[in-house]
């Protein structure tokens, strides 16, 4: 029978995605090679049993039909002759039959893995789903024994094709940095702040009891956010969008570490009842002096002067139709990196008295926590003496913590970027089935 005859038993020419050999054909092969197996000899390989039938086309069918033979050591001639006529080749064009290594089970199992990972903070890369594939494969306990000992990436990316996972940005950070941050420093830390609010009651300085008391206008956090200029680094998997409803803070360990190259810094202030307070920019100009320079003048005691922002400086954040001169009350600073310094912490705690508290807030009036970190601009006894006349009672986080103890950098910050820069909410949201976690964590 002409071979454009053999299609399954379709007669005609063949069409486009359509096979020469029929399942038949691949038994007959099969037969063959079992049958030189069971006198002795060495089993002819694919090519060459193809070659045999003259049907070159067959020569791929018949080694993944012997692979799946093979996955059953264990049989007898007959086990091994029933399987071999029960066989049915995948059809032209689908999935092959080495590549079907994992079951519907353990696919959602890995699934879940990089969703859980990437919903807790800490996501994995699709070099780590290798590896975890790897072990799965080499399970002892496993079920099904696959002829494949390996994963390669295409296996990886016909994965995430099936279970609708793709890559996302991520924060990098420094493998030391989550080893310090513990559960028992946690533990600690929220103790202390409680501890500390009754210390306040008691000297009479407060009216809350304890940390459940104060009311949520009165907790605000500070933190730098600037856009990422460490590009090129490793994404990480999920089958749903961890960035799309801007609450999603997601980490991958770097060996080179999480410092930016060179950014504009914007000073956030945020409030627990939901809201933001007035910014603070921080811009990068060459002539405000070295930060080395400025760092070598602080410690022979000389002063470092605070340059002046210049009209370039300031385009964009005027608003001449406000009276002040200035839009929503936005600070402006400028320094040799763009990041904030002890010279420009004085500036901010200004910005922060005049703009940031809400009326009746502040000195002579109802008291204020202000949660900051432990970033060397903020090491000035004046200027948390001054916070502190103010009636601001300030609260450092732990070292090393600040990925889960720092209000800001579980929501505010990304919500804040996701404002400015929305993303479509129907493109891979994050499941329904998610709880939404709320702007700031008390502790």
């Amino acid at each position: 029978m002409p071979a454009a005859a053999r299609l399954q038993g379709l007669g005609g020419p063949r069409k486009l995605g359509e096979r020469e050999y029929t399942d038949d054909d691949v038994r007959k092969g099969l037969r063959y090679i079992q049958a030189a197996v069971d006198t002795g000899g060495a089993a002819p390989t694919g090519y060459a049993v193809a070659q045999l039938l003259k049907l070159p086309s067959s020569e791929r069918a018949i080694k993944r039909g012997w692979a799946e033979v093979l996955k059953y050591p264990g049989d007898d001639a007959a086990q091994r002759a029933a399987r071999i006529d029960s066989y049915v080749a995948p059809a032209w064009g689908g999935v092959r039959e080495e590549s079907i290594i994992f079951t519907e089970d353990e696919e959602a199992m890995l699934q879940a893995a990089v969703d859980i990972a990437a919903e807790g903070g800490f996501g994995v890369s699709d070099t780590y789903v290798r590896e975890l594939m790897r072990d799965v494969l080499a399970a002892p306990d496993r079920e099904i024994k696959s002829a494949r000992r390996d994963v390669s990436k295409t296996t990886v990316k016909a994965w995430m094709k099936k279970r609708s996972i793709r890559r996302y940005k991520a924060n990098s950070i420094d493998p030391a940095r989550v080893a310090k941050a513990t559960e028992e420093v946690r533990d600690k830390w929220f103790a202390r702040v409680d501890s500390y609010v009754r210390t306040l009651y008691s000297q009479g300085k407060i009216p809350w009891r304890c940390w459940a008391e104060v009311p949520a206008e009165c907790k605000l956090n500070v933190d730098e956010a600037a856009a990422n200029a460490a590009k090129g680094r490793p994404t990480v998997l999920a089958s749903f969008n961890p960035h799309a409803d801007g609450f999603g803070r997601v980490f991958l360990r770097a060996a080179d570490g999480d410092r930016m190259s060179s950014h504009v810094t914007d000073v956030v202030t945020t409030c627990a009842d939901g809201t933001l307070r007035a910014p603070f920019i921080i811009k990068s100009r060459g002539g405000a002096g070295g930060a080395k320079k400025a760092a070598a003048k602080r410690k022979a005691g000389e002063e470092v002067v605070v340059v002046e922002p210049t009209a370039a400086d300031k385009e964009g954040l005027l608003d001449e139709e406000a009276e002040d001169g200035r839009s929503l009350h936005i600070g402006l600073g400028v320094s040799p990196n763009g990041s904030m310094t002890l010279e420009l912490f004085h500036l901010w705690i200004e910005h922060f008295l005049q703009c940031c508290l809400l009326p009746g807030q502040g000195k002579g009036g109802q008291p204020v926590f202000l949660f900051l970190d432990g970033h060397a601009s903020r090491w000035s006894l004046a200027g948390l003496a001054k916070l502190r006349a103010h009636n601001v009672f300030v609260l450092c986080v732990p070292s090393h913590t600040t990925v889960w103890s720092q209000p800001n950098d579980n929501g505010p910050n990304a919500m804040a970027k996701a404002t400015r820069h929305p993303r479509p909410a129907t493109r891979h949201p994050r499941p329904a089935t998610r709880d939404p976690r709320p702007a700031t964590r008390d502790p």
